[in-house]
């Protein structure tokens, strides 16, 4: 942030926003994935080879991040390296929590893709929490 300190590094480092935020990293990285079997995209054709071509875009910048992670928990000034990284971590908080919401609806293609690993209770409220608290470029 120009100027001043990018207050989500606080929110990663120091607050337990680095949990959420990796596990929705993850989903998203298997959502992208299987992108072109989503209920959304399987009924648009069209539409769909959109989608997939932004998802495999996507995809590396997302490995990238999730790759960075772990060493900015030891390091602040590699935290505020990641503020470049807002926009795609709100939209795989965004992405998780939306998945959560219609895994609880019972459809089963999210709840599948949510069986990868355990959530935590609550887990819906904190990824939308965490859109929020990430602060930094829109």
């Amino acid at each position: 942030m120009e100027g001043g300190a990018w207050t989500g590094s606080i929110f990663l480092r120091d607050e337990g926003g680095y949990a959420v935020v990796l596990r929705a990293l993850r989903h998203y990285r298997r959502r992208l994935a299987g992108i072109g079997a989503s209920p959304e995209v399987k009924g648009a054709p069209v539409f769909g080879r959109v989608v997939v071509d932004a998802a495999s875009r996507a995809g590396p910048r997302a490995d990238d991040l999730l790759g960075r992670l772990p060493r900015c928990l030891a390091d602040p000034e590699e935290t505020r390296s990641l503020e470049e990284f807002v926009p795609l971590m709100r939209s795989a908080l965004a992405a998780y929590a939306s998945s959560l919401s219609k895994a609880a609806a019972g459809e089963g293609y999210y709840a599948g893709l949510l069986s990868a690993e355990p959530v935590p209770e609550g887990e819906e409220g904190e990824a939308r929490a965490a859109i929020s608290r990430l602060g930094g470029p829109e």
